[in-house]
């Protein structure tokens, strides 16, 4: 078997319901498919292809791409620059890791609310939402 066919046959598998399915479990994602229902969360950087996430798109399956699901290095680095702990009570009481892991939460659930509400309403692909988003953001015409 190839490893397209051992991919597909292990896809097929999962029994098509499930409520998230995370590529950097299977690192080997490239063209993912038949019979899956829900959402695809990119955790791994960019798992999946353009074409796969357009096809996922055409079946009717969400793909949450990885810089909106996975922005926690980003995160981290932000709250590292901009906390108002101090590094000594930092060492002491791990403050900045609380306050990274409640940044990240908020903003991940915040950013992925926002990025499936715009592709609902502009019957676009949560994927080519996402971009605009984040050009939108970075262009400051948010």
């Amino acid at each position: 078997m190839s490893d397209r066919t051992d991919f597909l046959a292990e896809l097929n598998s999962l029994q098509a319901s499930f409520d998230a399915l995370e590529p950097e479990l299977c690192a080997t994602i490239r063209d993912p498919a038949h019979g899956v229902e829900g959402y695809v969360v990119e955790g791994a950087n960019n798992p999946c292809t353009a074409a796969a996430r357009a096809l996922l798109h055409e079946r009717g399956i969400d793909v949450v791409p990885d810089f909106i699901a996975n922005p926690g290095g980003a995160i981290a680095a932000f709250v590292e620059l901009t906390s108002d702990v101090s590094d000594e009570e930092n060492a002491r009481t791990a403050a900045k890791v609380d306050e990274a892991k409640h940044t990240t939460r908020t903003m991940v659930s915040a950013n992925v609310a926002e990025v499936l509400d715009l592709a609902s309403s502009a019957g676009a692909s949560p994927v080519d939402a996402a971009s605009l988003l984040a050009l939108r953001r970075v262009f400051g015409t948010a």
